[in-house]
């Protein structure tokens, strides 16, 4: 099916701008299997078993330097006894590879993880008060004491819940020998072909500045040009991520 990528693309776009500056506040989050949930009240969040409503344990909302876990996304494992801590959509200062994601076991914090780490800056978007660095952070689960995360850039990281620990670093399976991970304006050429002016390349072989040109049949572009992130093997479109890197060619001072 068809779509009018240009238009959703200026859609996209002025909704993140338009949300940039908004200031994110949560306070509940379920386990998978919604045994569990953690509730935020009176600056501290609650690990509460819901058939009997009975609280486990407890964890301070504040960090320290203003880091407060209501900004962030919380994955809460099956059993209650784990909680992951991502701050997907962080007001820190990137510049200075603040932490990101932090592990807890029965309310204690046992291990957090730097941006460097486990991300690229260069592939993250940042507005004036914000920065995301990971996909779909809402659809992260616990799953056999692993949470697996992807950034932007593609990378699929493995973490031991009840560690912390890094178990795994890949390349998504997507990037195959040949594939180019690219962003850039999309123009279009005639029919089915479109053309990418390379502005940013993640992955691949491909040079900044020059063109590509692909062929899609799943994804239309009409009129104009939108800047757009592309998996391409073999002159097809792969894949369209979505998003748009602000940072691949330095970070703002």
């Amino acid at each position: 099916m068809s779509r009018a990528v240009f238009l959703i693309t200026v859609f996209l776009l002025t909704s993140w701008v338009a949300r940039a500056d908004q200031y994110r506040h949560r306070d509940l989050f379920s386990s998978a299997n919604g045994r569990f949930e953690a509730r935020l009240k009176d600056r501290d969040w609650r690990l509460i078993e819901r058939s009997s409503g009975k609280e486990l344990y407890r964890f301070s909302d504040y960090r320290d330097r203003a880091i407060w876990f209501h900004t962030m996304t919380l994955v809460v494992s099956d059993d209650g006894q784990s909680v992951v801590a991502i701050d997907d959509y962080s007001a820190q200062d990137f510049r200075q590879n603040p932490e990101v994601l932090f592990f807890f076991q029965e309310g204690r914090i046992i291990r957090a993880h730097k941006l460097l780490e486990i991300s690229n800056p260069r592939f993250i978007i940042f507005s004036a008060s914000h920065f995301r660095w990971l996909y779909s952070a809402e659809s992260i689960v616990v799953s056999d004491s692993r949470v697996a995360l992807t950034s932007y850039d593609l990378v699929n990281l493995t973490f031991h819940a009840e560690t912390g620990e890094l178990l795994s670093r890949e390349k998504d399976p997507v990037l195959t020998e040949g594939t180019v991970f690219v962003s850039g304006p999309v123009t279009v050429a005639k029919n089915d072909r479109y053309k990418l002016h390379v502005d940013c390349v993640v992955h691949g072989k491909a040079r900044k500045g020059s063109t590509m040109t692909f062929e899609s049949t799943k994804i239309k572009w009409i009129g104009g040009s939108s800047s757009e992130a592309l998996v391409i093997r073999d002159g097809k479109l792969v894949a369209s991520k979505g998003i748009i890197f602000n940072a691949c060619h330095g970070l703002p001072k």
